[in-house]
């Protein structure tokens, strides 16, 4: 199925969220606390363990798909293929919860070296990897050699929904096409022994996981003590905080609450959702904000040990986002077109919006400038 173009996308999340945010874009310039040199260090060594543990756990378990994938791809059966979807929904969790370490010019989206859109690029035009009697795709070329080098090379080529690699190419492989109101998609475990094409959907699909793996593993080791990236990291420590709150502030504000979630509102389109295969959207704004949270608790909310009011006030927010966005009933393909669910999908955005305003609010009230205002 073909997507709009993102322009589109991008004017309709641009009219929608300047018709809800209710949220002030006024932020106070004076600063009220200062930090002192060795706090800014604790902060990021701090940051840089869990931003290692996260990422440790995210390979972990995608390496524990691999293995899943490989027992489905040598015996294809029902059972095998609803543990490699089972491995996949926990794998994804992991994942969601780094996304709050984006952003910011680090290891995952770094302007040169970054990985990002080979694990996570959305939204996915499965005709891309397989076509139909009138779009031949990367698997139906039979032409085409598949590689891991094919694969990278074809990431994007022709555009952001031409993805050959990460998470939701694999998610397509093992769900197909969400033509259910009721559910995910119906991938038969027959599509990987029968058939022309069965040996290059496996061979696609081993290639995928294998190159999942491979670019976590990098992430991962750009945490690790001993790399290049935290030789350099901390020699600017204030630059270094202002993208770790940026992080958080664009999460809530520009992705979950503009691309992820008004977006889909408005165009009432469940090829607008994130995981729009397996019908997992919903779990992953869940994991976003648990690992948004875990790094506003651990990393930064430190920093106002003088300052009651704003930790209050920051996690009476998590709090609120959190039991507004639990309102909204899954799936999240069918929330969206539900009337009861829509209004509980608009007071989410709202809610997040708030949430990415009150996290900048704190961050300059520590003096640190270039201070995003997600969303606004």
């Amino acid at each position: 199925m073909q997507y709009s173009f993102s322009f589109y996308r991008l004017v309709l999340m641009f009219l929608f969220l300047s018709l809800i945010s209710c949220a002030s874009k006024s932020v106070p310039t004076n600063p009220q606390t200062t930090v002192e040199e060795n706090q800014y260090n604790l902060v990021l060594k701090t940051h840089a363990d869990l931003a290692l543990e996260l990422w440790t756990a995210t390979l972990n378990d995608s390496l524990i798909l691999k293995e899943q994938i490989e027992l489905f791809i040598k015996d294809p059966n029902e059972n095998n293929l609803i543990q490699a979807q089972n491995s996949w929904i926990v794998a994804r969790k992991s994942y969601s919860k780094t996304e709050a370490l984006r952003f910011q010019n680090g290891p995952i989206d770094h302007a040169e070296q970054g990985v990002e859109s080979r694990l996570n690029a959305w939204p996915l035009d499965e005709l891309y990897i397989e076509g139909n009697e009138l779009q031949k795709g990367l698997i139906d070329s039979e032409n085409l050699e598949l590689t891991k080098e094919l694969l990278v090379d074809k990431n994007e080529a022709l555009g952001e929904e031409s993805i050959s690699l990460g998470y939701h190419a694999i998610e397509f492989l093992l769900w197909g096409v969400d033509e259910s109101k009721d559910g995910p998609g119906q991938r038969s475990p027959q599509d990987f022994s029968e058939g022309k094409l069965a040996q290059r959907r496996s061979q696609y699909l081993t290639l995928a996981i294998d190159q999942l793996c491979a670019d976590l593993d990098t992430v991962k080791k750009a945490w690790q003590s001993d790399s290049s990236h935290l030789e350099t990291w901390g020699n600017n420590p204030q630059q270094q905080l202002t993208g770790i709150f940026n992080g958080l502030i664009i999460l809530a504000g520009d992705e979950m609450a503009g691309e992820r979630m008004a977006v889909a509102y408005e165009t009432q389109d469940q090829e607008d959702e994130q995981s729009c295969f397996s019908d997992n959207t919903l779990n992953d704004f869940k994991s976003n904000l648990i690992g948004m949270e875990q790094i506003w608790s651990t990393s930064l909310s430190p920093l106002f040990a003088d300052d009651s009011e704003t930790q209050k006030n920051i996690n009476e927010e998590f709090k609120k986002t959190s039991d507004q966005l639990n309102k909204i009933s899954d799936p999240f393909d069918q929330a969206i077109v539900t009337p009861e669910d829509r209004v509980e999908i608009e007071l989410t955005i709202t809610q997040l919006q708030h949430l990415s305003t009150s996290i900048g609010r704190a961050a300059q009230s520590l003096g640190l400038k270039s201070i995003s205002l997600g969303g606004h």
